[in-house]
C-alpha cells in the first residue's frame, strides 16, 4: 500500500491561535508558531537495578512559542503585540488552539480538523528592532493544566 502523502500538514497553514478577549484570534503576521510537550520522569533505582538507570513515568509538561513580524493597532481578528503585552501584565490564563488555520489572510479563522487546545500563561515577549529590518516579536508561553488533542 502506498504512502498517501496529502495527508502531510503544510507549516503554512498550523498557527497559533489565542484568546486575549472574546474569541481565539491569530497572532498577527506570525512567521513561525511551536508546540513542545513533554514527560519528566522519577528516579526509580534502587540496589536492585545495578549499574543502569531506572526511570518512572512523572508529570507532563507543555508550552507553545510563535514569532513574527511586530504590529500594534492590527484591528479586529488578530492579536497584536500590545495585546499580548496586555495580556502578560494581568498574568490571567489565556486559552490556545495550536491547528490548522482556513480563511483567507488576514482573516483566519482556526480550522476544524485535528488542534491542541489548553491554557497558558504568556511567560515573556521579546521584541527585536534592527537597522533596515523589520521590526519583530517572539512570544513564550507555558501551559498550565491538560493539554487536549482533538
Amino acid at each position: 500500500m502506498a504512502v498517501d502523502n496529502s495527508k502531510i500538514v503544510y507549516g503554512g497553514t498550523m498557527m497559533l491561535f489565542i484568546n486575549t478577549g472574546s474569541t481565539l484570534n491569530p497572532l498577527a503576521f506570525a512567521n513561525s508558531a511551536s508546540l513542545s510537550v513533554s514527560m519528566a520522569t522519577r528516579d526509580a533505582a534502587s540496589k536492585d537495578s545495578g549499574n543502569w538507570p531506572a526511570k518512572l513515568p512523572a508529570k507532563y509538561d507543555w508550552n507553545v512559542s510563535t514569532d513574527g513580524l511586530m504590529a500594534f493597532d492590527v484591528g479586529t481578528g488578530s492579536t497584536d503585540v500590545a495585546n499580548l503585552y496586555t495580556a502578560m501584565l494581568t498574568r490571567l490564563p489565556l486559552p490556545v488552539s495550536f491547528t490548522e488555520a482556513v480563511g483567507t489572510s488576514p482573516v483566519w479563522t482556526a480550522g476544524s480538523g485535528t488542534s491542541f487546545t489548553g491554557t497558558v500563561y504568556i511567560t515573556s515577549i521579546e521584541l527585536s528592532a534592527g537597522d533596515n529590518e523589520n521590526s519583530t516579536y517572539s512570544v513564550s508561553t507555558e501551559g498550565t493544566g491538560e493539554l487536549s488533542m482533538s
